[in-house]
């Protein structure tokens, strides 16, 4: 038989099947107290006064009496007198009382005002936690708005971009336009998609073409070994030879039409990007074994890079500015002339194995801010480098030779020589002043030239 327990006591054994649970007793100190009631202070009432008063006229009367007759001696002077000491008395008692009422009535006002004072400021504690929370509640608000119209204009343009890149892929020439132009107004409205757009837009030029109604030639075997694409591989049968020409130049406007900047000046060293609003600083080409036709350039890029390309008609690379590297190796120009009139070339320039056709190769007035090389390069109609100039100092990073197209070397310029100047410019009427401060400079001239280039 079970011990008794007391209601004190714990019970130590397993609980048998059935048997209620053991109540769990709480800690009262652990749980949550009530609010303490308010402190009330005594309040005098008007029962409290009547007896105070009618005690105060009781005692004098009393003390008058007692006055009277230990002290009256019968005689109307000593009776005056224990009249006169007994009001006194009583008058002093009174005043007593209501000075001591004043007191108090003084002290509860200052309590009043102190609890008021309290009141007011607790008052204004709570309205200003009120209004933390509140801009606490707006600016979380503001984050999960700015939070949801981001995500939902990230989806937006993931989606634009996805049916554009669709549409490239389209049988039909229009639907194909379409979606350039798509992708042309989502690079104008998001700077930061445009060097991937400009990324698609090459791979679709990257991809296999035959101009219509070319003649067929051998594939060009440094193109295909460097790039793993014969630029005169066969356009596939779905495609219209007229309708993907026309793809391929609108493809192409749009990158020089981003591109072209009217900022023609060449100040040495740039130190910004043209601020037009079409143009898009910044952008790197990737155009390495594209068959371009009739192809323009006459911008601003950041590198370009045109490995084993093919130029059919015009290339016009006038005033273009590369302002790090310009890659044409294995390059072809057999279709058309090449013009690179006041071109700027910056850090790493190569013309390596390039074949310009049988048109002469125009680089007047060009300039060469760094390591250049034209090794191999077939000038079948002749080169002309006529005023150009090159950086004598330039950064050697890449190399620090030059090697320079047959029958043309670099010159240092002499003492009270000037730099050959760009005499001519189709978007301004002023001659633009070539580079001539953060830099030496040496003038590009024919190798039995001896005379210095004024």
């Amino acid at each position: 038989m079970a011990a008794e327990q007391t209601p004190g006591t714990r019970r130590s054994h397993a609980r048998e099947p059935g048997e209620a649970s053991p109540v769990v007793r709480v800690n009262p100190e652990a749980a949550p107290q009530p609010p303490s009631v308010p402190v009330s202070h005594p309040v005098l009432s008007n029962r409290a006064i009547a007896w105070a008063a009618f005690v105060l006229i009781v005692v004098g009367v009393v003390f008058v009496v007692a006055l009277l007759i230990f002290f009256g001696n019968g005689q109307h002077a000593g009776q005056l007198d224990a009249i006169k000491v007994a009001g006194t008395v009583v008058l002093g008692t009174g005043g007593a009382a209501a000075l001591w009422l004043t007191a108090r009535r003084q002290r509860i006002s200052e309590i009043a005002l102190n609890q008021k004072a309290h009141d007011q400021h607790h008052s204004e504690q709570l309205f200003a936690f009120q209004q933390q929370q509140a801009v606490d509640t707006r600016a979380h608000l503001e984050r999960v708005a700015l939070a949801t119209e981001e995500d939902a204009r990230e989806r937006r343009i993931t989606d634009l971009y996805t049916k554009a890149a669709d549409q490239l892929g389209s049988d039909k020439a229009p639907v194909r336009l379409a979606g350039l132009y798509a992708l042309e107004r989502l690079a104008q409205d998001n700077p930061n998609q445009r060097q991937m757009i400009v990324n698609v837009l090459c791979a679709y030029l990257r991809l296999p073409y035959s101009p219509p109604n070319e003649k067929k030639q051998q594939p060009h075997r440094r193109s295909r070994a460097r790039t793993g694409i014969s630029p005169s591989t066969p356009l596939p049968p779905r495609h219209h030879p007229e309708e993907e020409l026309l793809v391929r130049r609108t493809a192409q406007q749009i990158l020089t039409t981003h591109l072209y900047t009217s900022d023609k000046s060449t100040e040495w060293p740039r130190l910004s990007s043209p601020t037009e609003p079409a143009f898009w600083p910044g952008i790197t080409l990737n155009l390495a074994g594209a068959t371009l036709v009739d192809f323009e350039l006459q911008g601003e890029v950041a590198s370009a890079n045109f490995r084993g390309a093919r130029f059919t008609g015009v290339a016009n690379f006038a005033h273009v500015r590369f302002n790090q590297h310009a890659m044409f190796t294995d390059a072809s120009f057999a279709d058309g002339p090449a013009h690179f009139y006041g071109a700027w070339f910056g850090l790493r320039t190569s013309f390596i194995n390039v074949d310009f056709g049988a048109d002469e190769a125009v680089f007047k007035e060009a300039t060469f801010c760094g390591i250049t090389f034209f090794r191999g390069a077939k000038f079948r109609g002749g080169v002309t480098l006529k005023d150009g100039r090159a950086l004598a100092n330039f950064n050697k990073n890449w190399g620090d030779t030059r090697e320079w197209p047959p029958g043309w070397r670099e010159r240092p310029l002499g003492p009270d020589e000037q730099m050959p100047q760009t005499r001519w410019t189709r978007w301004s009427q002023k001659r633009i002043q070539p580079p001539a401060e953060d830099g030496t400079w040496a003038a590009v001239v024919l190798s039995d030239e001896t005379t210095p280039v004024l």
